[in-house]
């Protein structure tokens, strides 16, 4: 028995020491990441140090398709894109907290897709215990039992070295966060969705999103971007009325005639860079517009 006992402490030393040098090692590398559009990067410099005047925010569909160089250069603005792939409500939300405490963003560029509403809550583990924000959301996601197996730095790391490689692969070191895709679909099949799934948790934070900019008074502008695979009219129609009820800017250019063509389309979802490009100036043609009627679309206490 006494043996047995000793060589447990001796297990239990060991891993507690293999989850510290995690801990040091995932945290430094963290603090030292350098800028990429790469995911963990991109994630890393989105929630916890970059500032703005004008934050794009969404899934795949911002990251791809909304050039916050073009924006700043017609604006005089400065602008960043915190887009991500496969991001849904409560990343755009926590993205926009963490703007907050560093720099109050002037205008707020809002992408959104049936991906925002109808996933189920998550956040990327290596994140927790980096700042005030992420662990407050983790709060309203997170189970207690899940937030205390995340005190384990092997557990809160899981994955995350393996997705390191990626920053050596990504090609884009610029520090505003776009991806510009080069390539061109040819096979695509418009596919009409009228189905519509919103989940409560994903809701609660679109509310606090427009909550938010409301209390700060950021312009808040919705969009749904163009694309030629598929179209939920059914969610068109419920963030068109949203955004309504809310007086909150909103423009769907899901299926716009300028943007019927393969041609301005990378896949079957997402624009290429010449879609990106005519997209994001309709985008630079809206903020110059809104600028000068902010009594239209202000808030309405």
């Amino acid at each position: 028995m006494k043996v047995f006992i000793r060589k447990l402490i001796v297990v239990i030393l060991i891993v507690t020491c293999i989850d510290l040098i995690v801990g040091f090692t995932g945290n430094a590398v963290v603090m030292h990441m350098p800028e990429s559009s790469a995911f963990i990067s991109h994630t890393i410099y989105s929630v916890l140090r970059k500032s703005t005047d004008i934050l794009v925010i969404g899934a795949s569909k911002a990251k791809h398709g909304i050039d916050p160089l073009k924006i700043r250069d017609s604006t005089g603005l400065g602008c960043y894109n915190a887009g991500e792939d496969g991001q849904d409500m409560i990343y755009y939300d926590m993205v926009l907290h963490g703007f907050l405490n560093r720099k109050k963003p002037k205008i707020v560029i809002l992408d959104m897709a049936p991906l925002a509403l109808d996933n189920k809550p998550g956040l990327s583990k290596f994140l927790y215990g980096m700042s005030p924000v992420v662990d407050d959301f983790s709060k309203r996601v997170w189970s207690w039992d899940e937030r205390l197996k995340l005190h384990s730095n092997l557990y809160r790391f899981n994955g995350f070295f393996p997705q390191l490689t990626s920053l050596f692969l990504n090609k884009n070191k610029n520090n505003d966060g776009y991806t510009p895709l080069d390539g061109q679909y040819t096979d695509a099949k418009r596919i009409l969705y009228h189905h519509l799934i919103i989940d409560p948790s994903e809701k609660m934070f679109l509310d606090d999103f427009v909550e938010t900019c409301k209390k700060n008074s950021i312009k808040l502008m919705v969009y749904i971007s163009p694309t030629y695979y598929h179209n939920n009219y059914a969610f068109n129609s419920y963030l068109r009325n949203y955004c309504s009820l809310k007086n909150i800017y909103f423009k769907d250019m899901s299926q716009p005639d300028g943007f019927r063509s393969f041609r301005y389309y990378n896949d079957r979802d997402h624009v290429n860079r010449k879609g990106a490009q005519i997209f994001t100036d309709s985008i630079i043609k809206d903020i110059k517009n809104y600028r000068n009627d902010t009594q239209r679309y202000s808030y309405q206490n």
